[in-house]
């Protein structure tokens, strides 16, 4: 078996995936990547509607939508630079679609940020703090983001930045304020929100 290989899942969603990485080999070994997260998705996405995958990682929430709104926008936003490789390969997979990648750490400002990279487990990598040492990362404002792109709605948006989930809703709270963003979809951790001096509420009492 190629460590780098084209996995199906969900029935009919296609992505690439390294399978040194624990989690999207569970998606390859299972062939099911959290079902219970497109029957939400779907129901609040319109059939050409905005789709945000903030923290795409191998692109698994955008690409298992595809099947289901082949019409739809997909906008993916990841800062470790070993996703970004996997995310060319399935967007190439899949060029009938409309799909936007962009390799950016997405919080409050623009500028550079330092990113941690984890070697066991891509999706822990995360925001240095100040006690850890990262590359160096683009930092991309939703904000600017829309402006530039003349997004007017988004849909939904899956937000998974292992605890910088404030940061970047504070990088889009004029659109969030306008309601362009109808639906946000939050993965929260205690132990993540924690490494930033955050409460697990904090982005939830911010919106």
């Amino acid at each position: 078996q190629e460590k780098i290989c084209k996995i199906k899942f969900n029935q009919n969603a296609i992505a690439f995936i390294d399978l040194m990485d624990p989690e999207p080999r569970n998606a390859f070994i299972r062939g099911s990547f959290e079902p219970a997260f497109f029957e939400l998705a779907k129901a609040f996405m319109t059939d050409d509607g905005v789709f945000f995958d903030l923290g795409a990682n191998v692109g698994l929430c955008s690409f298992g939508m595809l099947p289901a709104k082949p019409k739809c926008n997909y906008h993916l936003f990841e800062a470790n630079p070993k996703m970004i490789e996997l995310l060319r390969y399935s967007i190439k997979y899949h060029t009938a679609y409309s799909i936007k990648l962009s390799h950016a750490c997405v919080t409050k400002e623009e500028g550079v940020t330092e990113f941690c990279l984890s070697n066991k487990q891509s999706g822990q990598s995360h925001v240095a703090t100040i006690e850890e040492n990262g590359v160096k990362i683009p930092s991309l404002s939703l904000d600017n983001y829309c402006i530039a792109n003349n997004i007017s709605n988004v849909d939904f948006a899956k937000i998974d930045l292992e605890g910088h989930e404030l940061a970047a809703l504070k990088g889009w709270a004029k659109s969030l304020s306008k309601g362009i963003v109808k639906t946000v979809y939050l993965e929260i951790i205690p132990e993540n929100q924690s490494r930033y001096g955050l409460n697990a509420i904090d982005p939830l009492l911010y919106m």
